[in-house]
């Protein structure tokens, strides 16, 4: 939250900073998720994960850049399949009832008035699998750009793409992983208990990256020996603009 306060600070005009914003308080939400406090943890469990839809966004369109048709099927795909599985998640799934071989003492969750094992797998596996490809996808747009950019513009947008890959990566990673143990009830990575506990710092580890680096980038913008100061040196001594970002 604080390195999107302050790119929202930075670059008030830029949609960086709210996105940040946005994201850490999704990233809060989908915290209670675990707690088994009720009802908040089912409402957490039910918005579980948005903040990829956010960094995902900010992939596509970082620093300024308006999303093309791929993008915006893509955001349309990671944001449909988002909130479908949060529909099913809230009013579907009530873990005693759902799957009692598991959690035969709950959390209980008070939301799920259509409760259905059968409709609530259909549409956790469904989801997981859309949003697994979506955000593999945007992590391939994400080198696309980082290979297709000019010299200056790769200064600040390599630490930003690089870390959003690194981030896609874990979103899907963890997305093939809920799909596949919602379907076969076993997870799909074996980790040993030994490790478990560094495996599971890994993701959110992964996703706190990506707002330092947009951090990093906003402030290069603005830097004295930034890309945009570079920029105005090269004009000031005559530089031919199509030229200067090449």
């Amino acid at each position: 939250r604080a390195a999107g306060a302050v790119a929202w600070q930075r670059r008030p005009t830029s949609r960086t900073g709210p996105i940040l914003v946005l994201s850490a308080a999704l990233w809060s939400l989908g915290s209670y998720g675990p707690t088994g406090i009720e009802p908040v943890w089912a409402i957490g469990f039910a918005f579980e994960g948005y903040y990829d839809v956010a960094l995902a966004l900010l992939a596509l369109t970082f620093p300024a850049t308006a999303l093309d048709g791929r993008g915006r099927a893509l955001m349309a795909a990671l944001v449909t399949a988002f909130l479908a599985r949060s529909a099913s998640r809230l009013l579907l799934a009530d873990p005693p009832r759902t799957f009692p071989e598991v959690f035969p003492d709950g959390p209980v969750n008070p939301f799920a008035v259509f409760e259905s094992r059968a409709v609530f797998t259909l549409v956790e596996v469904s989801t997981s699998v859309v949003v697994a490809v979506a955000v593999i996808a945007v992590a391939i747009l994400a080198v696309r750009r980082l290979a297709t950019s000019h010299a200056l513009t790769r200064a600040v947008v390599g630490p930003v793409m690089l870390a959003s890959v690194v981030a896609m990566g874990f979103a899907a990673v963890e997305a093939t992983d809920t799909a596949w143990s919602t379907a076969f009830g076993a997870s799909l990575l074996a980790i040993p208990e030994g490790i478990r506990e560094i495996t599971d710092w890994l993701a959110p580890t992964g996703r706190a990256v990506v707002p330092l680096a947009f951090l990093l980038g906003t402030l290069r913008l603005r830097a004295t020996r930034g890309p945009l100061s570079t920029v105005a040196a090269r004009l000031a001594r005559g530089g031919d603009p199509e030229e200067v970002d090449a």
